[in-house]
């Protein structure tokens, strides 16, 4: 039978999650838990650990619990990672999930009783590596970026327990780097005193698709991305039960306290629900109450399928009198454009940008250079030259000469 678990950020979090159905309890430290939103509630001293352990267990004596510890760690850590083990050593905590491969033989030296759960949320693993890490690992966190058939394919080869975050944000970049330090973002409302730099989020709608903001945030450990919409595996139930998966993981970090209970209640109704009638699982009522606490869109995303990479060459229709002699592909505010020539151009044309909003503008191509600045005469096809900027030109923008018989 599938469990469902969920990450506790602070004691509120514990009876909400116990009371909508969830088995595990995935406790979390703003010290080696990178996604953290914890209140100053949370120390790196692990003393909550403690407390939230021995609740949990009262309230639930068969709960499981685990702790997520995702940071990519440095030597500064160790001893943070003995501290934690120190922690586990003394309370009935049967789990630990990571993603920084070093850590395996250090916990497998240290703590051999400790089920090690390995996460690769924002990377691709293929059936050749996750069999590799299965020999290492009690089970693996797939990452959201798998659909149903490749993660079919995976457990036709691979016998090992898998995890999958079946509903909540979906983390689509991460870099160890604050991207945003120093700019004029506003603080979360749920900052802590224990952050050595403010924790920063900024929201940011996509040029080409008004309507579609990514989530960005800054902490301690680096910049985060989240995508426009929250996954919601509701729906494709059905095929989620098929998958026979070992956990369905409930992320509701960073959203309101109603969020993932609600997720979670919804879920566990309509699992039970499909065990006595396949066929009448499906509540709208309590999906449109979900839908009602969720800051994003709700939507099944990679799960369908994944065509992040698959980029269509659909040629451009050409506007009568113009032939089409490239896109741009980048642009530098006040500097230049980036273009990637399909066919030969000359410095001494006068050039058509159209852009993706159907917007005509008129380019000088006198300014024609190669990547390195060096001034061309010609462009050639297949090449990427660079050209003047133009206010209004962004990528995708393609680029046309006019006929010389009209």
């Amino acid at each position: 039978m599938v469990k469902f678990a969920t990450y506790i950020g602070h004691t509120k979090h514990i009876r909400p999650a116990i009371d909508s159905g969830s088995d595990e309890f995935i406790l979390e430290n703003p010290a080696f838990s990178i996604r953290s939103f914890q209140e100053k509630e949370s120390f790196p001293d692990m003393e909550h650990i403690h407390r939230w352990a021995d609740t949990i267990h009262k309230l639930n004596p068969n709960a499981i619990i685990s702790v997520n510890f995702d940071l990519l760690v440095h030597d500064r850590h160790i001893g943070i990672v003995y501290n934690l083990l120190r922690v586990i050593k003394e309370h009935n905590i049967s789990k630990i999930r990571i993603q920084d491969l070093g850590l395996i033989p250090i916990l497998a030296e240290t703590a051999p009783q400790l089920q090690i759960v390995l996460g690769t949320e924002t990377g691709n693993a293929n059936s050749e590596s996750i069999r590799s890490f299965s020999h290492h690992v009690h089970a693996q966190h797939l990452s959201n970026e798998l659909p149903f058939t490749a993660i079919k394919q995976i457990q036709e080869k691979v016998q090992t327990p898998f995890d999958l975050q079946v509903h909540g944000p979906i983390l689509i970049q991460y870099s160890n780097r604050r991207f945003m330090t120093g700019q004029n973002a506003q603080t979360s409302d749920t900052d802590s005193n224990e952050f050595e730099q403010p924790q920063i989020q900024q929201n940011a709608q996509a040029q080409e698709y008004p309507g579609r903001f990514f989530q960005f945030l800054d902490n301690t450990h680096g910049h985060f991305m989240f995508l426009y919409f929250d996954r919601c595996l509701y729906k494709s139930l059905p095929e989620l039960i098929g998958l026979n998966l070992d956990t369905w993981i409930f992320d509701g970090r960073g959203e309101s306290d109603r969020y993932a209970p609600s997720a979670i209640k919804l879920y566990r109704t309509a699992y039970d629900a499909y065990q006595k009638s396949p066929s009448s699982w499906f509540n709208q009522t309590d999906y449109d109450t979900l839908r009602s606490v969720a800051n994003r869109p709700l939507r099944p995303g990679f799960f369908k399928v994944n065509r992040t990479d698959y980029m269509p060459r659909r040629h451009p229709t050409t506007p009568d009198g113009l032939r089409h002699v490239g896109r741009i592909i980048d642009t530098v505010k006040g500097e230049c454009v980036t273009v990637e020539v399909t066919h030969p151009f000359s410095a001494t044309d006068t050039l058509i940008v159209i852009t993706p909003n159907q917007k005509e503008l008129v380019l000088s191509g006198e300014k024609l250079s190669n990547l390195d600045g060096t001034p061309l005469s010609h462009a050639n096809n297949h090449d990427i030259v660079m050209l003047g900027w133009i206010k209004s030109a962004t990528a995708k923008s393609q680029v046309y000469i006019k006929l010389t018989n009209h």
